[in-house]
């Protein structure tokens, strides 16, 4: 045992150590007093929430000789030994990563139809899936539809959706969910106290943070950073890459005052230390979620609040998907401090105004790149009474040219209801207006995949109809990297470094 690792040393071994999800321990336990268990069951939920343990245990309650009074497994009987020593011929376990293929589930029909060996029932782990491919999924349907009385299948997946319907619908199926911090800190105590391992709270507390409800994950970690049987919060946060609470409120006053250039050094410090920006990311939203807490009744700051939670949720998807680094934190931390309440959607308008009337304590002006001062969704609009020309019946529509959507832009973001499809189409750049098309580029993938669903993009198209009076199709591609990169210098510059 003792050279296992941590995940499969401290395995539960009966449904009462099961961590995290007691709704379904209650359930199984009841089907197995009872003797009603189902002959397929489908495991669902995020990795490392105890679907393959809880397959295992299932699959040893049905073959023990001797089970408690609740159903629990005696673990002392010669079938429960086998099963925990791993040696049972008649517990399959099969990965459908690798083994997803016809030729597989062919194999298991014809091999299933033989008594079991060793225990008086057989059973069938099929982890991830999701993976079979559909000739094997149908294979697999008609085993389900009549099953041998000595067969069970516990099938466990990641991602339930990619499962089809048929195979759902033969199934019992039960939904794990992340295991909450609380729950994996105390799993963590058990173990450092059953390995004499010393160990920081604090620690402990980052640990489950960093596993996003992952018991295996919380563990793994938890074992690959013990260093002379201790754990200290420094180590844990430098093997992490995680800041300290302190950066998170440096950011956050640094948005309350509108100081874009405080705001953007601590993100270039951050990087340059190595922390880890996603990591960050999350912590600052946790910190803003706290402070949206504290801030109800009272509108005004938790409006602003809401929309700043909107601002980097969209910086941190982005995070993982970037060529550079800071760039999604930076472009959210530049429209926090830019954009007005009223005019949230147009932020390049409040930055190209730049006065010290609006902004006290900004003391450089961001220079806004010519290809987006020039055909920008962004551009600042003409002050021109066109702004608030709504056309009608007796005045003809306007011709559909880019001075004209650069007039009305404010207006058509008005007319777009759903703020996240607004905030993404109004990071793209138009290349072109051909007839009744317009072609826009986007820079990031994530907003461009926002806007180019058949859903969005009706609302979008809607909305110029609504101020221009005809149709419009909306042609949606990605920018090149070259164009973003000379962009990103061209709005940066050496400015955070001084």
């Amino acid at each position: 045992m003792a050279d296992l690792a941590f995940y499969r040393k401290y395995r539960p071994s009966k449904f009462t150590n099961l961590v995290g999800q007691p709704p379904i321990q209650k359930t199984l336990l009841n089907a197995i007093k009872s003797g009603h268990l189902s002959h397929a069951y489908l495991f669902c939920g995020p990795r490392g929430t105890g679907k393959t343990t809880t397959a295992r245990l299932v699959a040893k309650a049905i073959n023990c000789i001797a089970p408690d009074p609740n159903g629990e497994s005696c673990n002392k009987c010669e079938y429960c030994t086998l099963m925990n020593q791993g040696n049972c011929v008649d517990l399959i376990e099969i990965d459908a990563a690798s083994n997803r293929g016809i030729d597989e589930i062919r194999d298991l029909r014809e091999k299933i139809k033989f008594s079991p060996n060793q225990t008086p029932h057989k059973v069938y782990i099929i982890d991830e899936v999701h993976m079979l491919t559909t000739p094997a999924f149908n294979a697999l349907l008609k085993t389900l539809e009549e099953p041998p009385a000595h067969a069970y299948f516990v099938l466990a997946t990641t991602e339930v959706h990619k499962v089809p319907e048929t195979i759902i619908s033969r199934c019992q199926r039960f939904d794990f969910r992340r295991i909450d911090e609380e729950s994996i800190i105390d799993r963590l105590k058990y173990i450092a106290t059953q390995e004499k391992i010393k160990y920081e709270d604090e620690a402990l507390t980052w640990i489950a943070q960093s596993a996003e409800g992952g018991m295996r994950d919380a563990i793994n970690l938890f074992e690959q950073i013990i260093e002379d049987q201790k754990l200290t919060t420094k180590h844990v946060k430098e093997i992490l890459g995680v800041s300290s609470h302190d950066n998170a409120k440096k950011l956050f006053q640094s948005l309350e005052k509108q100081d874009l250039k405080t705001a953007l050094a601590e993100i270039q410090g951050l990087h340059q230390e190595g922390h880890d920006l996603y990591q960050f990311s999350r912590e600052f939203m946790t910190y803003l979620r706290r402070q949206l807490l504290d801030a109800i009744g009272k509108p005004e700051l938790a409006k602003k609040y809401i929309y700043w939670i909107d601002l980097f949720q969209t910086a941190t998807i982005e995070l993982k998907d970037t060529l550079i680094a800071q760039l999604p934190l930076e472009i959210a931390i530049l429209k926090a401090c830019f954009i007005e309440e009223e005019n949230k959607t147009n932020w390049f308008t409040t930055i190209l105004k730049g006065n010290k009337e609006e902004s006290p304590t900004q003391e450089t002006k961001p220079i806004i790149p010519k290809k987006i001062e020039e055909n920008g969704l962004q551009s600042l609009p003409d002050e021109s009474n066109h702004l608030h020309q709504t056309p009608t019946s007796k005045t003809p529509p306007p011709v559909l040219s880019l001075n004209e959507i650069k007039i009305n832009f404010q207006r058509i973001l008005e007319q777009i209801n759903t703020p996240s499809v607004r905030q993404s189409f109004n990071t793209g750049i138009i290349t072109q207006i051909q007839e009744n098309a317009i072609h826009i580029e986007f820079q990031s993938k994530f907003h461009l995949e926002k806007v180019n669903t058949t859903i969005n993009k009706a609302l979008i198209e809607n909305a110029f109809e609504k101020i221009f009076n005809q149709k419009i199709r909306l042609e949606c591609r990605q920018s090149k990297m070259e164009n973003l990169v000379d962009q990103t210098l061209e709005i940066f510059g050496g400015e955070i470094l001084d």
